[in-house]
């Protein structure tokens, strides 16, 4: 069923009271067994990420969840345009055109 989303993920973008202009189009990232949700966010300047698992796809009950980690981007970068996934890395585009490609640190 479209009309009643299965979970909402909130806190990537800073709470200013603003209304928000351009959309950020998610990707799916999975990392070993686990599987999360990558996305920018207007004037965050960071990529968000949010844990996806088997309650995630539930249908019985819809939920809000929370940003489960959140990684800055080289000062000056601006914000995320669109993103690709491929293996351990995450290619990024930013403001000005450039393509920065990043890797997990543990």
């Amino acid at each position: 069923n479209t009309r009643k989303p299965v979970v909402s993920f909130h806190g990537h973008v800073p709470a200013s009271g603003k209304t928000l202009k351009r959309i950020h189009r998610p990707t799916f990232c999975n990392v070993g067994s686990d599987s999360f949700i990558l996305s920018g966010g207007e004037n965050s300047h960071a990529i968000s990420m949010f844990q996806v698992d088997e309650e995630t796809n539930d249908a019985s009950a819809s939920s809000l969840r929370s940003v489960f980690s959140r990684g800055k981007l080289p000062d000056g970068s601006g914000d995320v345009g669109s993103m690709a996934v491929h293996s351990n890395q995450v290619a990024v585009t930013v403001e000005g055109g450039e393509v920065i490609v990043l890797t997990p640190q543990s």
